[in-house]
């Protein structure tokens, strides 16, 4: 696809990933960084597999991370996977938190119970 398509997405979105929001690399920056994960891609909400249309409706700019995790998901799917990925991750750093805390809590238990 042409690369004026995907310079005028990308700017049209302010920079930003459709599904992530993230702040992806200008598509002008050249292929040094063709394998980073925030390369601007171009993606179809549905996807030609499923009878998508190649055309300005179904065309968004999403970081190469996103559109690879997409695969050829529609768009609802990819949300909804997305959504409870992020929601799973959020979770476990939580927990991941709380256990941190518990440990910190146990030690300076341990350390004020060997002073006495």
């Amino acid at each position: 696809m042409a690369n004026h398509v995907l310079l005028e997405l990308w700017r049209f979105q302010g920079g930003r990933c459709a599904y992530c929001g993230r702040t992806m690399v200008d598509p002008r920056a050249g292929a040094g960084d063709r394998n980073t994960p925030l390369r601007a891609t171009i993606d179809h909400l549905r996807p030609l597999a499923l009878g998508g249309r190649d055309d300005g409706y179904n065309r968004v700019a999403a970081c190469l991370e996103c559109n690879v995790l997409k695969g050829p998901l529609h768009i609802t799917e990819f949300i909804r996977l997305r959504w409870n990925t992020m929601l799973l991750n959020e979770a476990k750093a939580r927990i991941r938190l709380t256990l941190d805390d518990r440990a910190r809590m146990a030690a300076k238990e341990r350390s004020g119970h060997a002073g006495r």
